[in-house]
């Protein structure tokens, strides 16, 4: 039986967000995360052990991304925000790819849910950015081989 083999580098994960690829993310296991509202599918189970399965047609989510204090990408995402609030809502799509592998994910109809809370002290700080979604797809992939 032959035993896959396959690699990951933070350095091919791309995030797009209206033209604007995201520089400057900050370290941590959950720097990028994606997830649906609602899951796909739920069941409810009737008194004597019937059972339905009932499909979801909400595919609307959140993307959370964390940066580093000093990424420029802060500076384009509070312009746009500032705009959004001035009444120029900055909607469009958020895709994020994996070089190397097909996963991705594609965020469609998403926004600027708000300003990112500010902290500052001693030390570098972390900004997250959170975004909300109305079509959120998502497709995990296999890794680059290595040979």
């Amino acid at each position: 039986m032959a035993k896959e083999v396959s690699s990951y580098s933070a350095q091919n994960v791309n995030l797009n967000y209206l033209g604007h690829n995201f520089t400057g993310f900050a370290e941590g296991d959950d720097v990028i995360q994606i997830e649906r509202s609602v899951q796909s599918m739920t069941k409810l189970v009737g008194m004597q052990g019937d059972g339905v399965f009932t499909q979801s047609a909400d595919k609307s989510g959140t993307v959370t991304v964390k940066l580093l204090q000093n990424s420029r990408t802060n500076k384009f995402l509070t312009n746009k925000q500032a705009a959004t609030e001035a009444g120029v809502i900055a909607s469009g799509p958020m895709i994020m790819t994996e070089a190397g592998s097909d996963a991705k994910a594609s965020c469609m109809r998403t926004v600027i849910q708000g300003p990112a809370p500010m902290t500052r002290g001693a030390g570098h700080n972390v900004v997250e950015w959170i975004f909300i979604s109305m079509d959120i797809s998502i497709g995990h992939g296999f890794g680059s081989e290595v040979n």
